[in-house]
């Protein structure tokens, strides 16, 4: 072949083979056409737009093997193909030349530069196999015209030549029909032995049926049916019958599909029969043709009874005649129509069921056959019912829920808006309810709801609502009220349901009610104002002393509102360090040297000035802000109080207050610890001062946490002895070091008897029960003479310093070093 005439596809990645076999085909000719190649995909990309006369390609490649762009049939090949390799072997070699390459090359650098030498090799064989094949195919052309009918018959046949007297069965020719049915492809195939090709001939039989025909010469009819996993995936209907010359023929029909749709069939039927939703078929008359057996069950009806009836005969009353109307008309449209229907039984109880309509339509268009499936939803009602209820229902109670509460309250409210009448709603809270879950447990707890809930249904009229809120929260929404005084006389028949008390589990328990009452349209005329002034009303029921009620007043929502300001300006405060502490120095009696301090929290508000203490504190325990709050006192003080004593060398004890809640919070101690070490204060130098009430709430947990901080190495004062409920008995077990008296005694110590006499006393069990004593607000000198007459062994009052800053208590300290 002329060089200038050669269009030649080289696939090669490396540029500098791609190089020398250019180079290599510039020598060959000037006009050989180069067209490169880099990886599989940018070849078979070329391919489709090119038709070379050679192909050279590399074996590796960056996307595959280079063996990759031979067809799977390489007789079809329309090209010489030579493959490269870097690391050749022999099996490679002969894997790739049976393939169909016609050269294999070993790259090196001599190699490649010779490339123009193979290539025109591979042409030169190329010609003559091009020239074999064209003899080859008019031999085999002239033979086509003799198989033409062969070739054409629509049943499979194929025709094999016994080997072994009839222990083996070659295939020597099959026809066109023969290849589709068998998806074979004839070169590929022929010269194959019957069990190769078709390994299921032999545990089918079909082997031995051949057997039998090439012995007897008698026609035989053999059908092959493979199933696999219960599918049926071959059926063949097989003619065997021997030929004068031996040859055994086979012609074969696949009846697989036809097969196939009657297994659909049987299927379809076993479905129709056993699925749980009822299936009932009509013909274009309306007429039922068939139901199934979940439709007979479900409508209690039998096949015989139904068939050729119209579907209306279970008709339940409940659907008009447009319902209908609108069905068939969807149906006509769309031919799908789905939704709700209810029917009757035979025994004439209506059901709901979910109905589902298709229709099947000739080729015109017309509806032949209807298709309904419904099931039976009268349990998926009753689960929604009951969902419904559990949605809306207090699942201890059994009491309107939260949600059902508002839904009611609002109903109301828009009945009594449009009529002009009164409403009435209450917010209940239990009285220390808390406590009976502590002590009792929650179970116990839950019966005890349980009852309040039957006494207070008990105390109002049906058509008044009664709901739990949650925990311990109850609410009563009383409908048509004509006045307060109306209301009252409801409130005080509650609060009468409660002087009763409550036997649970053998438990004897009283429990009281806190009321809150608001009134609509005056106190608010939507459900979250009327709820939100009732919360406050009951609110200020419990700071009353509970056990009480409360109509709601606007000086009630001011306060609240006032308190809610300020629980809010108390989170920005901390964050926006508007808190500080000032120290009131504690001094001993005898020498009158600074021995400690107390740390006492102060807000100053910007543009409000200061707040009291009397006034946020009690707002911080509620809100649960205390809990922040205390951490950040201890660890200020802590901090001041390290500072300070590196400041002047002289040590001294920072005595910090603890709420109730800092008290009984789990986190006390490990935030103690904590503060001690990163701030650097010696335990003994930290003093925590709390009052009898906080101990005495649960006595034992209080010594164990006492304990806890005693060793710790930190001091525990008792403080505003005398005011609360003392016990001896329990005092003396308390881990503390000393008491502090309430400045309530010291004020008029020097002219009341009663207060010398309590000061003397408390004095004495001091000593007794070898404790420090500290007397606070002494501000006379004459109060300082009496205790230091009395052994009182510290004191804090103006008398000496008011609380200060930081700054000026250090100066206090330095002015007793003498500085």
């Amino acid at each position: 072949m002329n060089p200038e005439s050669v269009q030649i596809l080289l696939v090669e990645d490396e540029k500098a083979h791609v190089d020398l076999i250019r180079y290599a085909f510039d020598a060959w000719g000037n006009g050989c056409l180069l067209t490169v190649a880099a990886t599989l995909a940018e070849a078979r990309e070329k391919l489709s737009l090119i038709e070379p006369n050679l192909l050279i390609t590399d074996l590796a490649l960056p996307d595959g093997q280079g063996s990759e762009l031979l067809p799977e049939d390489t007789s079809t090949l329309p090209y010489p193909v030579i493959v490269m390799t870097s690391h050749g072997d022999e099996q490679t070699a002969v894997d790739l030349l049976k393939s169909g390459v016609l050269e294999y090359v070993v790259k090196s650098g001599d190699a490649l530069m010779e490339m123009h030498r193979v290539a025109e090799r591979a042409l030169r064989q190329w010609d003559h196999i091009r020239a074999r094949k064209h003899s080859e195919a008019e031999l085999v052309k002239s033979e086509e015209r003799f198989k033409t009918l062969f070739n054409t018959m629509p049943t499979g046949v194929a025709v094999f030549e016994p080997v072994n007297n009839g222990e083996v069965f070659i295939l020597t020719d099959l026809n066109r029909a023969a290849e589709r049915i068998n998806d074979i492809r004839r070169q590929k195939v022929i010269g194959k032995p019957l069990t190769e090709l078709f390994p299921s001939a032999k545990t089918s039989g079909l082997a031995e049926a051949f057997k039998r025909v090439h012995f007897s010469g008698e026609r035989e009819h053999f059908p092959v049916s493979i199933y696999e996993e219960e599918v049926l995936t071959t059926w063949f209907e097989n003619d065997v019958y021997r030929l004068d010359s031996g040859e055994i023929v086979c012609i074969h029909e696949d009846l697989t599909d036809q097969k196939r749709t009657e297994d659909r069939l049987r299927l379809t039927a076993k479905v129709f029969d056993n699925t749980t939703e009822g299936i009932l078929i009509t013909n274009s008359a309306n007429k039922i043709i068939d139901v199934n057996q979940a439709y007979c069950q479900t409508t209690q009806y039998s096949r015989e009874e139904v068939l050729g009836k119209d579907p209306g005969y279970l008709k339940s009353g409940r659907h008009d005649i447009n319902f209908y109307a609108q069905i068939w008309h969807t149906l006509l449209k769309t031919g799908q129509w789905q939704g709700e229907v209810w029917n009757r039984r035979k025994d004439g109880e209506l059901f709901p069921s979910w109905l589902t309509i298709n229709t099947a339509r000739t080729a015109d268009g017309n509806i032949l056959h209807c298709i309904g499936i419904f099931s039976d939803t009268t349990e998926k009602k009753r689960m929604e019912a009951r969902l419904t209820r559990m949605a809306y229902r207090d699942y201890l109670t059994g009491l309107p829920n939260r949600l059902l509460f508002k839904d009611r309250l609002e109903r109301e409210l828009k009945a009594s808006r449009r009529v002009g009448r009164k409403t009435a709603l209450m917010f209940l809270d239990l009285d220390h309810f808390k406590k009976v879950n502590d002590s009792l447990g929650h179970a116990t707890g839950d019966k005890l709801l349980q009852e309040c809930a039957r006494r207070l249904r008990g105390a109002v009229r049906e058509v008044d609502t009664v709901a739990r809120m949650g925990g311990d929260e109850f609410t009563l929404v009383l409908m048509d009220v004509k006045d307060e005084q109306a209301v009252a006389h409801v409130v005080r028949k509650v609060l009468e349901v409660f002087e009763h008390p409550f036997t649970i589990d053998g438990h004897i328990i009283s429990i009281t009610v806190s009321i809150g009452i608001a009134m609509a349209p005056s106190d608010g005329q939507d459900h979250d104002t009327l709820t939100k002034h009732a919360d406050t009303a009951m609110y200020q029921a419990k700071a009353d002393g509970r056990k009480a009620y409360r109509f709601f007043e606007a000086a009630m929502n001011a306060a609240n509102l006032h308190r809610l300001t300020l629980e809010s300006c108390m989170r920005t405060a901390l964050e926006e360090g508007e808190f500080q502490l000032n120290y009131q120095p504690k001094v001993a009696v005898s020498g009158g040297q600074i021995i400690g301090a107390e740390a006492l929290i102060r807000w100053i508000r910007p543009e409000h000035g200061i707040v009291s203490p009397l006034d946020f504190i009690p707002i911080a325990e509620e809100s649960g802000l205390i809990i922040p709050l205390g951490e950040w006192i201890l660890e200020t003080a802590c901090r001041d109080a390290k500072t300070l004593m590196d400041q002047t060398g002289n040590p001294f004890t920072m005595a910090v207050n603890l709420s109730a809640i800092q008290f009984l919070d789990k986190k006390l101690l490990p935030t103690m610890e904590r503060i001690l070490q990163e701030t650097g204060l010696p335990p003994e130098n930290l003093e925590l001062e709390i009052t009898e009430s906080m101990v005495m709430k649960d006595v034992e947990k209080a010594i164990d946490t006492m304990s806890r901080v005693r060793e710790m190495g930190i001091m525990i004062s008792v403080d505003d002895f005398g005011t609360g409920y003392s016990s001896l008995s329990y005092l003396k077990r308390f881990p503390i070091h000393a008491l502090k008296i309430d400045r309530s005694f010291v004020r008029d110590i020097v002219q009341d008897t009663d207060d010398k006499a309590i000061v003397s006393a408390v004095i004495s069990l001091a000593r007794s029960l070898e404790l420090k004593v500290v007397a606070e607000g002494v501000e006379e000198p004459e109060q300082l003479t009496y205790l230091e007459s009395q052994g009182c062994d510290s004191f804090q009052g103006y008398i000496f310093s008011p609380p200060v800053k930081s700054d000026i208590f250090s100066e206090l300290l330095k002015k007793e070093q003498g500085e």
